[in-house]
């Protein structure tokens, strides 16, 4: 069985010459190599565990490359950006990635893509892309109410690019993760009040990650996602039995889930929600109105 690797973050590379748009281009500095000393990045010392390549790219021509090379030793190993100090309410990690298959199915990498702030010794948010296609993401669990990885009940698919968007509001403590333009999971921030670097990772197995397109912002970019703003009030929170949901819309839908994306047997009447079977701990509320949906945390005490 492969081991889960929590603490995969790298802290001890601390960088200069940050930038904030990584597409991997000769124009921005970088040739097909090592990426170790290219543009400020750092790296792992085998040079074909993270290169720049013209295998895969979107968009461009080159990408970044980490693979496994069927290590004895199943520790986190991979490549890390420069430092860049980007602050704000919201900051929003935009990335493209290409996972690859292995030659025997079963043994493919876990890929591990973290925005961290290495300042603050702690990791923003992290995305697990394991080597059965699930993602996971870290947030608080609510049975021991300790970070942990979490399945978000999402499937990355091989030999395809794909686009992933987290985006970090660190005045609600809210983590949002995107897959090809689709919210796949709420949680909270793992930590650190502001975005430093971008590590990324493999557990040193047999299969390679391209990524590509990596930009980190203050805010977020466009607003082809932006949600509407939905008015309501929710409370009491926490609570020990009920929650009331009100809004000057028309309540469509009130459900709840645990952080494994599982729907609960919650009954709800006149938009009041029965938490009374449910033991103790954090649950994920989603209210959808005429005007728009909007997620929440709730404390079952």
């Amino acid at each position: 069985m492969k081991k889960i690797l929590l603490s995969g973050a790298l802290f001890g590379f601390l960088l200069g010459n940050a930038q904030m748009n990584y597409s991997f281009e000769t124009s921005q500095g970088f040739n097909a190599g090592n990426i170790a000393g290219q543009g400020g990045w750092g790296g792992t010392a085998a040079a074909h565990i993270a290169v720049v390549t013209t295998e895969q790219a979107k968009p461009g021509t080159q990408s970044l490359k980490i693979t496994g090379n069927n290590g004895t030793n199943h520790a986190s190993a991979g490549a890390i950006s420069p430092t860049v100090t980007v602050n704000g309410p919201i900051v929003t990690v935009y990335f493209n990635a290409y996972f690859t298959s292995a030659a025997t199915a079963g043994d493919e990498c876990d890929f591990f893509f973290s925005p961290q702030s290495p300042a603050q010794s702690t990791i923003n948010a992290r995305m697990r892309f394991d080597y059965q296609n699930n993602i996971h993401v870290i947030d608080m669990d609510p049975l021991t109410l300790q970070l942990a990885y979490i399945d978000t009940g999402a499937n990355f698919t091989r030999n395809g690019w794909n686009t992933y968007k987290i985006q970090l509001d660190f005045t609600n403590n809210e983590a949002k993760y995107y897959q090809n333009g689709t919210l796949i999971y709420t949680g909270v921030v793992a930590g650190g009040t502001m975005v430093g670097n971008i590590a990324i990772t493999n557990d040193n197995y047999n299969s390679s990650a391209y990524f590509d397109g990596i930009q980190v912002v203050s805010g977020v970019l466009g607003t082809s996602e932006a949600t509407k703003k939905v008015d309501y009030k929710m409370y009491p929170n926490p609570t020990s039995d009920f929650v009331v949901v009100e809004s000057k819309d028309k309540i469509n839908s009130i459900a709840v889930y645990d952080f494994g994306g599982k729907k609960l047997d919650t009954p709800v009447s006149d938009n009041k929600v029965d938490l009374r079977k449910l033991p103790a701990g954090v649950y994920i509320l989603n209210i959808e109105t005429s005007n728009g949906k909007v997620t929440e945390r709730i404390v079952k005490k």
